[in-house]
């Protein structure tokens, strides 16, 4: 299931497909997308819904079309919008035509990062920010064949000895972590599509050359992953969802 999902208005089909082409040639993998534009019925709906609880990363491809709803409750796109952030996706405005965000999606979601998609260095940044919160380097995007990128594990640099084929153990797998650069803290949102029977989350992960202690599992964060039968969770993790100790019945603390 595609990693990366894709919000659009149809009428936008013609500025968001090539947008779309160039993130699947950076990332090395297709993106989800409705290539028709349907916006019809319950059956298609949990497709949506379905591939939206797979994705790691929801990208509202946000235009004049998005300003002119009159019907906020009804509107297709933002029933995929507020689908994404009760996962706990990680989501970014793409604005692909200028237009400004209308007071109401101003208030609604006022911290998701906006991106400028009519700026080429706007756009080179999203790419590389897609490449590392997918758990890519650039090297493994430009000469990894596609179908072993797809399999790519990213490994807790701290844990990374620790894993044989036989304890079966993950320690990142494209993960998406939320960053507190003040505080120098890190929630875990997303875990991925997990093949794993044994998890372990790591007491601290590395961004841009800074150590973060992990705190927190955010709501959904293993919302995909049927194969799960333990998690380990560090000391430094402070909250942990009711949810969480429903779903799994080997949670240990270390």
């Amino acid at each position: 299931m595609a990693r990366v999902f894709i919000s659009y208005k149809r009428k936008d089909k013609d500025l968001v497909f090539p947008l779309k082409d160039k993130i699947e040639a950076a990332i090395g993998e297709p993106c989800w997308i409705d290539l028709e534009g349907i916006e019809s019925d319950a059956q298609f709906a949990k497709v949506v819904m379905n591939a939206i609880a797979k994705a790691s990363i929801f990208l509202f491809m946000y235009s004049k079309c998005h300003s002119e709803i009159t019907d906020l409750d009804h509107d297709w796109t933002i029933r995929e919008l507020s689908y994404a952030e009760k996962k706990g996706k990680r989501i970014v405005f793409c604005n692909i035509d200028k237009t400004p965000l209308t007071d109401w999606f101003d208030f609604m979601y006022p911290y998701k990062q906006q991106v400028d998609m009519t700026s080429p260095e706007d756009v080179e940044r999203l790419l590389e920010d897609l490449r590392e919160w997918l758990g890519m380097t650039n090297t493994q995007v430009k000469q990894e064949p596609l179908e072993k990128q797809k399999n790519l594990l990213v490994q807790s640099p701290e844990k990374k000895e620790l894993l044989t084929k036989q304890e079966s153990l993950v320690y990142a797998e494209g993960w998406i972590y939320e960053y507190n650069e003040q505080k120098r803290e890190a929630i875990l949102r997303d875990s991925g599509t997990i093949k794993y029977n044994k998890v372990v989350i790591p007491s601290t992960v590395q961004y841009k050359g800074q150590t973060y202690r992990v705190v927190a599992i955010g709501n959904g964060a293993f919302a995909v992953c049927s194969s799960i039968t333990s998690v380990i969770i560090p000391s430094t993790v402070k909250i942990v969802l009711p949810a969480l100790e429903i779903l799994l019945s080997g949670i240990v603390r270390v």
